[in-house]
């Protein structure tokens, strides 16, 4: 779902900056239609969307069974921004406790 309430499991833009440290191990990756940007391992195979399954996701080719994936759930209440569910750390936990 492209609506910009969308939940995404990736940090917000602002904090997208590449720690020290991690330069040449990741690179940037942008969906413009789901609203979010991250720092994706540079040079993992990349699995485009499968539906009620992942967004995008992300698979090492020497380790293959070490996979990043990026899922989002549609925002309950429309116009309601993300920053209005909480703080990362407080939606990850409603999420987590889902599961």
């Amino acid at each position: 779902n492209g609506a910009p309430g969308a939940a995404a499991a990736a940090a917000p833009a602002a904090r997208s900056a590449v720690p020290a440290g991690v330069s040449g191990l990741v690179e940037s990756y942008k969906d413009i239609n789901k609203g979010f940007q991250l720092q994706r391992p540079a040079g993992w195979n990349q699995f485009e969307a499968v539906p009620d399954t992942y967004d995008v996701k992300w698979q090492d080719i020497i380790e293959p069974l070490e996979t990043v994936s990026v899922v989002s759930s549609p925002v309950a209440k429309k116009g309601v921004d993300v920053s209005g569910l909480g703080s990362l750390e407080a939606v990850a936990g409603k999420v987590a406790k889902s599961r």
